[in-house]
């Protein structure tokens, strides 16, 4: 009997040792996320014309790079160069094409890495009313990271004859800006109502306002230097930057439009948000001091 249990011992531990063995199996691998896609160039210069024909001008900025440069060719107004750099420059030009109803179209994009190229038309109301249907550019961009770096916009021959061709609209030949000290008096009755008592109450008083031809501004209320910084000229815009240092420095960009009459040079704000600067300089016109 102790027979029989040994050998049916030895058995089942051969039958055992002969079975199948279940493989290891590898633990599955962590999934990894997706790399995101980037946007097509095509994709964000659609976005930026159509928020641009629609006259939402944020939006529009919103496709470009902080530094984004635009270089028009030749210059859209007389006199200036043609560059519009940085968000707060570009944001007054398409303010102005918002105003004018401008509307762009692209067409024949060409992309190539980082650089795309349009044919490109532009149409307002304004053109009409001269008898010009569109005007047509080649219109060429850098989008790098998802934002447009810049862009050059070059006319066609056939624009650049349209343009030169006379108007029934008569032009008005741009008078030269004189450079020198401006003086102005603001009293209690020119501060608006709404101002900070604080704000207020440190605006009336007389001042020299000096725009040099090296581009530099100084601005002296009652004898004593409050600000300085510097400035530009656009045609007949007057663009102060936001480097401005002082008691009275505002530290941001503005625009106006300047007109010379006689002794006077009269600003008319486009763009501040310095309330104290606009009422010491719009307000009332600046009277050159004679040398």
């Amino acid at each position: 009997m102790k027979r029989i249990v040994f050998v049916l011992s030895v058995a089942l531990v051969l039958l055992t040792a002969c079975g199948s063995t279940p493989e290891l199996t590898k633990p599955p691998e962590p999934t990894r996320a997706p790399e995101p896609t980037p946007e097509p160039p095509t994709s964000i210069v659609d976005g930026w014309v159509t928020a641009l024909n629609v006259g939402d001008v944020e939006a529009a900025l919103s496709y470009l790079a902080d530094d984004a440069v635009l270089t028009f060719v030749p210059p859209p107004i007389p006199g200036d160069d043609g560059i519009f750099s940085g968000k707060e420059e570009i944001r007054g030009w398409y303010q102005g094409l918002a105003a004018g109803k401008g509307v762009t179209t692209l067409s024949n994009c060409q992309v190539k890495g980082e650089q795309i190229t349009c044919q490109t038309t532009y149409a307002d109301a304004g053109l009409k009313s001269e008898g010009i249907d569109f005007l047509a550019f080649e219109w060429v961009a850098t989008v790098r990271d998802g934002k447009i770096r810049g862009y050059t916009s070059t006319a066609t021959p056939e624009t650049v004859a349209r343009l030169a061709e006379p108007t029934s609209v008569p032009v008005t030949p741009l008078p030269s800006f004189v450079y020198g000290g401006y003086t102005t008096i603001i009293t209690k009755e020119d501060v608006p109502a709404g101002l900070s008592s604080e704000l207020a109450a440190g605006i009336p008083g007389k001042y020299e306002i000096t725009y040099g031809p090296d581009g530099r501004m100084t601005l002296v209320r009652d004898g004593k230097e409050m600000a300085r910084g510097t400035f530009r000229l656009k045609g007949d815009q007057l663009l102060l930057n936001a480097d401005d240092t002082g008691d009275y420095a505002c530290q941001m960009f503005a625009r106006y439009t300047w007109a010379i009459d006689g002794k006077n040079l009269m600003l008319t704000k486009l763009q501040d948000g310095c309330d104290g600067r606009v009422v010491v300089i719009a307000d009332h016109p600046l009277v050159l001091v004679e040398p």
